[in-house]
């Protein structure tokens, strides 16, 4: 499986009302904490089903996934982690 054909997935559980709370919460404004960040809108819970299928891939996908300018993509291979 590719890191976009991932990301296409989880980006299906995307919720447009939590966007706005996460760009609040992480201080997505300019010289805010989050200034440069980018958000989906997608809970960690569902963050978490939706990769679970994808928790094989390959550290060339990790990285790709890892580097992703979205927050949560980002999150999505360090889920295994946990």
């Amino acid at each position: 499986m590719t890191a976009s054909e991932i990301k296409t997935e989880v980006l299906k559980a995307a919720e447009a009302d939590k966007l706005e709370q996460y760009k609040k919460f992480f201080q997505c404004f300019p010289g805010g904490y989050g200034d440069s960040d980018s958000f989906a809108g997608i809970r960690n819970p569902v963050l978490r089903s939706a990769f679970r299928n994808y928790q094989h891939i390959s550290l060339d996908t990790f990285f790709e996934l890892f580097t992703d300018p979205i927050h949560e993509i980002r999150l999505c291979p360090c889920l295994p982690w946990n």
